[in-house]
């Protein structure tokens, strides 16, 4: 019996960079990025020496892959430019050994795409004692519209203290400009993410790795609110207006809610059809948020929702009735 090698066509969109992570001490791990091994092994034993928790080792092993391993842009476009070759399949045995090599590579070159990125994880935090899968999808950057599962990627899930958790190595190391270059940024947002905010751009192919209770169908995912990096930062959850398509009288007030512990006080709305900022305000009580719309402010239009830094968490077409 054949087998087909898993080829994950992903890649880093311009993401700006939930909350959870936010509460941890990074400057703790700081001195991880340093640190140079050979082996899987050795590098894990020298990453998680004097950490002692699940979080722990699981928080050091994250710093140091968003620290050490850069995108490789170049293998990206080698395998984007091959997406529509016919595939080649390869038996149990030697899919193992091409498994094998990509985390020996992404170690060797400190380079890969999410795939080189999520094994080298699983692989570090196995030889570490915690229990780590390499979760297969899809996943949508904040240039990408909905309507698309997007492009093919790659994470993680880790079980710290008995729970399974996200992250994304991957988009928890930086980010692609427009010249195809790979500027190192590190979100920690990525590290334990929520999954209720996860499933708005991770689409994993088995839907348990989407940890939810009620997991999120591809109908529903496609048809989902737009979102931005700050979506992920704030981890925003509980939208009133999930699809990204919003119906609402023209000329009416519109208010639009969400759940974040983090979320700022001060937030913009942007009419991005005519590329004007427009009047709205914010009413937080405890972790609830409200933006509210004066109806001289609703029209036809796809409609952001950013923070101070222009950072969005949401988009949306709203469409007058």
């Amino acid at each position: 019996m054949r087998t087909k090698a898993l080829t994950s066509l992903c890649f880093l969109f311009l993401l700006c960079t939930c909350a959870r992570a936010q509460s941890i001490d990074w400057d703790r791990f700081a001195a991880v990025t340093d640190i140079r091994a050979t082996t899987p092994q050795e590098l894990a034993d020298k990453v998680t020496v004097g950490f002692t928790t699940d979080q722990d080792k699981a928080a050091a092993l994250y710093y140091w892959m968003t620290q050490n391993v850069a995108y490789d842009t170049k293998l990206y476009g080698q395998i984007a430019g091959r997406k529509n070759s016919k595939p080649k399949a390869y038996t149990p045995a030697e899919v193992e050994k091409i498994y094998e090599e990509r985390v020996t590579n992404t170690l060797k070159r400190r380079k890969g795409v999410c795939e080189g990125y999520s094994r080298l994880y699983q692989r570090l935090a196995q030889l570490s004692g915690l229990e780590c899968e390499m979760i297969a999808g899809n996943a949508r950057g904040d240039i990408m519209m909905p309507g698309s599962l997007g492009i093919g990627h790659a994470w993680n899930a880790v079980k710290i203290d008995g729970k399974w958790e996200l992250l994304d190595c991957t988009w928890g190391a930086g980010t692609v400009n427009e010249k195809m270059k790979f500027v190192r940024r590190f979100k920690p947002a990525y590290f334990m993410t929520r999954p209720e905010s996860m499933s708005y751009n991770h689409f994993p192919k088995e839907e348990e790795w989407q940890l939810l209770e009620e997991p999120v169908g591809q109908e529903v995912y496609l048809e989902r609110a737009a979102i931005g990096g700050g979506f992920i930062t704030y981890g925003l959850y509980d939208l009133s207006h999930q699809n990204y398509r919003l119906e609402t009288p023209r000329r009416k007030p519109l208010t639009i809610g969400f759940t974040s512990a983090t979320a700022p006080e001060t937030l913009y709305c942007v009419n991005f059809t005519s590329r004007k900022q427009i009047p709205c305000s914010v009413s937080k009580t405890e972790d609830h948020v409200s933006v509210n719309l004066p109806g001289t402010s609703v029209s036809n239009m796809v409609l952001g929702i950013v923070d101070e830094e222009r950072e969005l968490l949401l988009s949306y077409r709203v469409v007058g009735k």
